[in-house]
Order: structure tokens, then sequence, then C-alpha cells
């Protein structure tokens, strides 16, 4: 049985932590024969985590075994703490999302368009149409974002299918569902649909991902193949299971610091009519600061 200050190692990912298999942790607090409180600390000192873990879920190191460095999570999202300067940061990048790519713009006009959500309201509840649904993303914002290439004629009816399937999934959702308030259920449901479609050929994860926050915008976020490897996730559902929980945490800490107040309102750029749900706010930051590598200038910095 390992001590106080002995270095572990993890026998399984803990995605609510970010944590992967053969990370290497300290031992901090013993608690009995339970098992142990166990800290996780990146290599240039910051402690990512603290976590209460079985005898089951760790080892001792093994004679031979090397260390190997990895990213805990993007330098963007933060371990614990929700800033004033953070709540800026998400302003600012939704701020430039909105108005620096136009062809952005389409999927809020999308969401927004009557015909549109009643269709897929449609299709949710099992009544609508997967193949009109379809051809109608892949001619709105899926066509804009240059995502439809791949939607041919040929794996049309394979993908009209596993649409349905994913839609009737979503529609389980509680209405209006929200990121941060997502059960465990509902979770495994929106990934369900996720590898429903992802396994589609033509589609692979990230139009997978566009694709469900089309049909529940507040609940399902976006992601590219730059995001899943910031985060250190393959990019399938296993990776993005592991992306929500993250996100789930990071919102709940949002909404937490909004002390109640409307910070969508807050958030919303001048100009744009939809106050789009924390989730696309969260996927338009992960878009300008790691697929286009905008930085954070704070208001009164001077850029290099």
């Amino acid at each position: 049985m390992s001590k106080e200050l002995d270095t572990i190692v993890l026998t399984e990912d803990v995605p609510k932590h970010a944590l992967k298999r053969g990370d290497i942790g300290t031992v901090v607090l013993l608690h009995g024969q339970a098992g142990y409180e166990v800290e996780f600390v990146t290599l240039d000192g910051e402690t990512i985590a603290v976590v209460s873990l079985t005898s089951n879920q760790v080892r001792p190191i093994g004679r031979c075994e090397i260390a190997q460095a990895r990213i805990s999570r993007p330098p963007i999202l933060p371990s614990d703490q929700v800033t004033s300067s953070l709540i800026d940061d998400l302003r600012d990048a939704s701020h430039t999302y909105w108005t620096e790519y136009g062809y952005t713009k389409a999927f809020d006009f999308f969401v927004n368009d009557r015909s549109a959500a009643a269709m897929l309201a449609k299709l949710m509840q099992g009544k609508g149409n997967a193949t009109e649904s379809l051809q109608l993303m892949r001619g709105g914002f899926l066509g804009k974002w240059g995502s439809a290439r791949t939607l041919t004629q040929a794996n049309c009816p394979e993908i009209s299918l596993a649409l349905k399937r994913s839609a009737s999934l979503l529609g389980k959702l509680a209405p209006n569902a929200r990121i941060d308030r997502l059960t465990d259920a509902e979770m495994e449901r929106v990934v369900e649909a996720f590898e429903g479609l992802e396994n589609c050929r033509g589609i692979g994860a990230t139009i997978a991902s566009k694709i469900l926050a089309a049909l529940q915008p507040g609940a399902a976020v976006m992601w590219d193949m730059p995001i899943a490897a910031a985060y250190g996730f393959p990019n399938s559902g296993v990776g993005y299971r592991s992306f929500l929980q993250i996100i789930k945490e990071f919102a709940m800490r949002l909404r937490g610091f909004s002390k109640g107040k409307d910070l969508q309102a807050y958030l919303k750029p001048k100009g744009r009519d939809w106050k789009a749900p924390l989730a696309k706010v969260i996927d338009e930051w992960h878009w300008v600061r790691i697929t286009q590598k905008h930085p954070y200038i704070p208001r009164g910095a001077v850029s290099d």
C-alpha cells in the first residue's frame, strides 16, 4: 500500500479532471483502506487537480519506466479560478468571431431561421424528414463553412439514417438543454448521437459536432482537430466525451462567477441579434484562440 508523499501512476483515465492513464501524481493523504488523495502537478509546478482515488485506480511506479510530457489542457483554459479578465477574454473572442469572419454568421442565421428550426424540431420528435434536414444544413451553414464537400449523394442515405437516430437521441434532452446542466445520462445521449454521426462515411468528428450543435446549440459544443489536439483528446467519441465533461465543469464555473447575472447578454457582440448560448460562446473562444491562433490582448495592453 502506498504511503503519503509516494509517487503513483494512474491506471485509468479520470476525464472529469482531464487526467490520463499513466499520469503521475503524489499521495498527499490516506483514506484508510478506501484509497488516497492524490495531487497532480504540471512540470512547471502548477497543481491541476487533487483527486480522491481508490487503490484500483493507482499503482506504484515500476522499474525502467520513463515519464512522458503531454499538455494537460489548453493554456487558455483555467484550472480552477474564473476571473473578470477571463470573461473579457471570452467576450473579445466572440467579438473577433463575429466581426472578422463573415462566414461564421451562417450558423446564427440557420438556427434562428423559423422554418429550419421547425424542421429540426420535428426531426428530434421523430417526425421530420432527415434527408431534407441534411440538405438544409448542407445548403446552409455547413456549405458556408466548407464542410459540405464530403456530403455527397452516394453517402447521403447512410448519413440521413444516422442523423435521424442522433436527432431522436437529442430530442430526449430537457427543453432548452444547457451544457452546464446536462445530467450524466443526457451527456451519454449527446456522445451516442455524436458517435452515430462520426462513424458515417463523409462526416467525421468535426462535422458531427457541428450537426449536433445545430440540433441542440445549448448542449452540444463544436470542436475540430486543432481543438481536440490542444486538449490532448482523440478526435473521436471517447475524446468528445472527455471534452464535454471538461466544458461542462468550465461552464458551471462561469455561471457561478456571474452570480445570476445575464452572462450571455454581456458576452454578446454588438450587432449580433442572437444571444448565443454559453456552449456556442465557448466554441467561438476555442476557435478564435486555438484554431485561428488569435491572442487575447487585454484593453490597455500593447501588442509587440
